[in-house]
């Protein structure tokens, strides 16, 4: 295993450390705090907050909180998912104490002036209006109202309405929960503890806030969308379904499931519609999975007309697993370590995984990927492909 170590601070925060030898760092502060915690009449203030805060803090305004990243060669940016919101750099490693300060300030000590919310309202507003004019990304967020209730089932972004409510009172509340004990701080680089001493001094906010709860409730009976559009020029088809959480041991059997399916171009679904067929130009599959929930999708572009019968073709495939055989299944599971290992390149994309398991059970769980995939067997992928909750969205 790597060089990695795991400790509380004082304060409650967890600090997860992957020592590496590389001149650049990446640096997360996530807060155990998103979408999936929102009430239907407040759908969007976890994403509205998180856009928010790089407005200004009571040190910096909006462009030196940027150029002070960007000018020192680094990258910031920031994420809201279902089950955290998280605040990310990148940059050469001789700024980590840079890099430190900017998240602990742009997180803890935001300013949330009116004129800020009201300016922000409108770039969500324009956010909402790009998910709904590019199709691909209307279809595959609008599966999610079909499998799941409201309020999880409406979109991260919220809705034009839900937006237009959110008050400033109600992002201070939320803010309020932007506390040390429910905060994780992932570091991937080359990092000393002497360089990180003053964590405890940068991360200092004394609020005991407790975040409710998740609030997440499966449709007993999955429900389609059909969505006629006048002048697309193509179909788009989204298929979806449930699956295991990360918190079980399927989560496994459920990646190669999906590796099989939909990933790359030597998948089933990607020779059977685009290699075969000419259906589409682009044909994938895609899990979004947390601690409390997960959903695998599959996406299609497909020429108009043709809706019904690339429906079906997701449909056999998934019935062809019945037929899985071993070296399917071998070489599912070389591609995925195989791409575990390119991703784990990338120190950004192995601080988000750290995040992502401590959240689930252990950030240690990240480095035992490999293993856990490679002990899979043929029976478990297959217990996999037969769904219980199935839908649809065209847009067409």
């Amino acid at each position: 295993m790597p060089d990695f170590e795991k400790f509380k601070l004082k304060n409650g925060m967890t600090v997860l450390i992957e020592h590496r030898k590389l001149p650049v760092v990446s640096i997360i502060s996530a807060v155990q705090y998103g979408s999936a915690y929102e009430k239907a009449k407040l759908k969007g203030i976890a994403h509205f907050l998180e856009h928010t805060v790089f407005k200004g803090t009571k040190k910096r305004d909006q462009k030196q909180i940027a150029e002070l990243i960007e000018k020192h060669g680094g990258e910031i940016n920031a994420a809201t998912s279902e089950e955290f919101t998280l605040f990310y750099t990148r940059l050469p490693s001789k700024h980590l104490d840079l890099g430190v300060d900017i998240l602990s300030d742009i997180t803890l000590n935001p300013l949330l002036k009116q004129e800020f919310i009201e300016q922000e309202r409108k770039v969500i507003q324009q956010e909402i209006n790009l998910y709904h004019d590019r199709p691909e990304l209307y279809v595959t967020s609008r599966i999610k109202n079909m499998l799941y209730e409201p309020p999880f089932g409406i979109e991260p972004l919220g809705t034009k309405q839900t937006v237009n409510a959110i008050l400033r009172k109600d992002l201070l509340q939320m803010h309020s929960y932007y506390n040390p004990r429910q905060m994780i701080l992932s570091f991937v680089g080359d990092v000393e503890k002497d360089n990180i001493s003053n964590l405890e001094k940068k991360f200092n906010r004394k609020i005991k806030s407790q975040p409710p709860r998740c609030i997440i409730k499966q449709k007993q009976k999955a429900s389609n969308l059909v969505e006629i559009r006048p002048g697309l020029e193509q179909a788009h088809v989204c298929f979806g379904f449930n699956v295991p959480s990360l918190s079980v041991k399927d989560r496994y059997s459920t990646e190669i499931f999906n590796s099989v399916l939909g990933i790359g171009m030597s998948s089933w679904l990607w020779q059977e519609i685009r290699e075969k067929r000419g259906l589409a130009y682009t044909v994938a599959s895609h899990l979004d999975q947390g601690k409390n929930y997960g959903y695998g999708l599959i996406y299609a572009g497909v020429k108009k007309g043709s809706t019904n019968e690339t429906l079906e073709i997701i449909k056999k495939c998934i019935s062809r697993f019945q037929n899985l055989n071993r070296i399917d299944l071998e070489e599912a599971k070389e591609q995925l370590i195989g791409n575990f290992e390119l991703a784990n390149e990338r120190s950004d994309k192995s601080a988000l995984s750290l995040v992502q398991e401590e959240l689930v059970k252990d950030a240690k769980e990240h480095y035992f990927y490999p293993e856990r995939i490679s002990k899979v067997k043929l029976e478990e992928v297959k217990k996999m492909a037969r769904l219980k909750n199935q839908a649809y969205v065209v847009l067409s």
